[in-house]
């Protein structure tokens, strides 16, 4: 029986060993094992730059129509998590999750157009509790014209379904005004959380904000960060990428730190677009890359075209980088690669 590990055993020998080492692809391959192979079409790396190790956090994605959600919602067998009271759970909830998303006119169905699955490798594996991401469709008027109505949806829905309590009043209080506060155009694109009984922090991932309306708008919500510090970072990297996607992380606080996306257009590749390398070797120079993990990255392209149930196009793709900024300094620089996975004609 085929399962997700079978995809990545397609690509496996084409990563750099300073982003995945032989150890790390064969601690992925092995979590793979446990998910069915039509789960997803997306599978994704996070990879640390500035740290010398070879591992990576592991990823996957599933979209609303696909035979992925109907594999999470349980029309399926899958029985691959262990059986502990802490992954019985969160994949208990996930399923739950899912059988009301694909179900049309419910909220979730209406408004969530993709999960993605976020795996974190811990001492010696991976974590099999995910943090989930669920990605807000772009289509949903009532996020911009109603955004009070939309939170509040958004929040209910997610402690009805989700959550094992309701959501803390001060936290929900937050997570509202994060979302209402948005400059107009501006709009959420993924709300993020770790799977547990108790609900301490969501990530908000927001998009079409521009530089000088970011600063006014974590003033408006009382991002407990350094402002200045920020703008200084900001100005170092405007002009080396096209567009960029922020994460803010609500919980107690508005927390100090902020993640920053940084993505060129139309997601060319390194071997398409000298900036990759211009940008990287900047980071090196910076201390926020390691030159191996430049080279990596650098040389990570290709496609396989593969024959298993059916043919398919594996399309190796550098997607972004991430600085993730806290306090007064840039904590990490992340990178993000991955596989598409297609179907072909001949």
């Amino acid at each position: 029986m085929l399962t997700l590990a079978d995809h990545i055993e397609v690509v496996e020998n084409d990563f750099h060993p300073s982003l995945l080492s032989k150890d790390n692809i064969g601690q992925v391959k092995h979590f793979a094992l446990q998910f069915p192979y039509d789960i997803t079409r997306d599978v994704g790396f996070e990879s640390h730059l500035a740290e010398s190790h070879g591992w990576v956090d592991f990823l996957f994605s599933v979209t609303k129509r696909s035979s992925g959600a109907k594999i999470l919602a349980g029309e399926f067998p899958f029985t691959g998590v262990s059986a502990t009271p802490a992954l019985q759970y969160a994949w208990g909830k996930i399923q739950r999750f899912s059988s009301e998303w694909i179900t049309p006119g419910s909220f979730f169905n209406n408004c969530i157009d993709t999960i993605w699955f976020e795996f974190d490798h811990g001492v010696d594996s991976l974590s099999e509790i995910p943090k989930m991401f669920l990605g807000i469709a772009q289509s949903q008027e009532q996020i911009s014209l109603n955004r009070v109505s939309f939170a509040s949806d958004l929040l209910y829905n997610f402690s009805r379904v989700l959550s094992e309590n309701p959501i803390n009043i001060d936290l929900r209080q937050k997570i509202t005004q994060c979302i209402t506060l948005l400059p107009e155009k501006a709009r959420l694109y993924h709300f993020g959380f770790y799977l547990s009984t108790k609900l301490i922090a969501v990530r908000l991932v927001l998009v079409n904000i521009e530089f000088p309306s970011l600063i006014q708008y974590l003033q408006a919500i009382n991002w407990t960060g350094d402002i200045s510090r920020l703008q200084t970072t900001l100005g170092e990297i405007k002009d080396r990428f096209d567009y960029f996607v922020f994460n803010l992380d609500v919980g107690s606080e508005i927390y100090p730190n902020l993640g920053i996306e940084c993505y060129l257009n139309n997601m060319t590749q390194p071997s398409d677009d000298a900036r990759w390398e211009s940008n990287l070797n900047w980071m090196v120079s910076k201390g926020w890359c390691l030159p191996g993990k430049k080279d990596g990255l650098l040389q990570y392209s290709g496609m396989h075209k593969v024959e298993h149930f059916y043919k398919l196009n594996y399309l190796n793709s550098v997607n972004h980088v991430k600085i993730v900024f806290k306090n007064a300094e840039v904590a990490a620089v992340k990178a993000y690669f991955g596989i598409y996975i297609r179907n072909f004609k001949q």
